[in-house]
């Protein structure tokens, strides 16, 4: 059997069990109507969810509504397969899906659930420790240039560039 033996209620509770002492709060869901999973894709992005973890099946191959529906929620995603793809079927080698993902977990069985959460927590654990960073390599540039007096313009567009956020000036 490609997917092994185990049933979705088992991947339910693997995934509910690994969370449940974490902080992390899970929603599952499962619909096998294409426009059911574009609809709760955007849900998503209403509910202000911070990462969607996605096995979209067959619809990995054919689906460009899900594939536009991930690029316009602008949500992180996983891209999840129990099986390993990429020694199936000629035609299971494409996924649309993938191309709005940041990572495709495949072959790794019901743990390339936990995998995904996994990444997400080092990712967002990454981010933190780069805004911080962010934060201190700020100051210190505002206090050496406060101390060597250089004017606020020059100022703002040196701390602009060493930001990731893309910023707009207006010179009078």
């Amino acid at each position: 059997n490609v997917y092994g033996k185990e049933t979705y209620q088992d991947l339910c509770n693997l995934i509910e069990s690994y969370v449940e002492n974490k902080n992390i709060e899970v929603e599952i869901y499962q619909s096998n109507h294409e426009g059911d999973l574009v609809d709760r894709i955007q849900q998503a992005y209403y509910d202000k969810v911070d990462g969607i973890v996605i096995n979209p099946g067959a619809y990995t191959h054919t689906s460009i509504a899900l594939l536009d529906a991930l690029k316009s929620v602008n949500i992180k995603t996983i891209e999840v397969h129990i099986s390993d793809l990429s020694k199936r079927e000629d035609f299971r080698q494409i996924s649309f899906v993938s191309l709005a993902c940041i990572k495709s977990i495949k072959g790794h069985g019901l743990k390339g659930y936990l995998e995904a959460n996994n990444n997400f927590t080092y990712t967002y654990i990454s981010n933190f420790f780069e805004q911080i960073a962010k934060f201190f390599i700020t100051f210190l540039l505002l206090f050496i240039f406060k101390n060597q007096k250089i004017e606020n313009k020059i100022l703002l567009c040196f701390l602009a560039l060493m930001s990731s956020e893309i910023v707009s000036f207006t010179y009078l």
